[in-house]
């Protein structure tokens, strides 16, 4: 998967989904700023964002 991100580091959707994948693995704070080289997203892929941004953002807090 990281070979695919540096061939797609433009791709928002596919940064979406490594960062959920990370997330799941525990890996929060590399989902964070994974989330974050995102930037502002195309409106299309927004909303996808910020969900995953709010549930890797919960799973921190519930780690603390």
């Amino acid at each position: 998967m990281r070979h695919d991100l540096q061939q797609r580091a433009g791709h928002v959707h596919f940064i979406n989904n490594l960062a959920q994948t990370l997330s799941d693995q525990g890996r929060n704070a590399e989902a964070l700023a994974l989330l974050d080289r995102a930037g502002n997203p195309e409106p299309r892929f927004a909303a996808a964002v910020a969900e995953t941004r709010a549930l890797v953002l919960q799973r921190l807090d519930k780690a603390k």
